[in-house]
């Protein structure tokens, strides 16, 4: 597989799909963030695994922000509702967008927040009996390429995102062209 200058693994739509499928189903494989120019097809490839629903982190957070106390609460909410228990994915659809939550004058960022409590869920899994298959995974799309995420997260959330996540960047056409 061709590479970017930054190191990520260039694929393009039907290579994508072959690795989100085979990390579903192996239970010890890392989850997979799919990044691109906007129309590459990156959320139709999470969804053709036909094993998860991806869903836009500001659209479910302001469906929260319509019915669901607000702030921290209303994001720890929003999260706990997109995690497949079953299966233990969270899929987040175009990450980048999505707007910080405010609770007493403290900003909370949901990507940031999400990444970090999976982690740290999945380091206490790691140290118990307990077997991989009951690691969380995360499966996400954005169009900001990886220096953009790291400006915007900051070098603490991309390590951890490297750590849980194989990162690869759709590189295809257009389809609504």
């Amino acid at each position: 597989m061709e590479q970017t200058k930054s190191g990520l693994r260039k694929v393009n739509r039907e290579q994508a799909i072959e690795l989100v499928k085979e990390s579903k189903s192996n239970p010890e494989a890392k989850g997979i963030i799919l990044l691109g120019k906007v129309g590459t097809g990156k959320t139709e490839t999470i969804r053709t695994s036909r094993m998860t629903t991806a869903r836009n982190l500001y659209d479910v957070y302001t469906e929260t922000d319509r019915n669901k106390p607000n702030g921290t609460e209303g994001v720890r909410q929003v999260i706990n509702n997109m995690i497949d228990y079953e299966r233990r994915n969270v899929t987040i659809d175009e990450i980048g967008v999505e707007d910080n939550a405010k609770k007493f004058g403290n900003t909370l960022d949901p990507i940031e927040w999400c990444v970090m409590n999976i982690y740290e869920a999945n380091q206490k899994t790691l140290h118990t009996e307990l077997d991989d298959a009951k690691q969380i995974r995360l499966y996400m799309t954005s169009n900001l390429n990886i220096n953009s995420l790291e400006t915007r997260y900051g070098d603490r959330v991309i390590d951890r995102l490297h750590q849980m996540c194989d990162i690869y960047v759709l590189d295809d056409t257009n389809l609504r062209r």
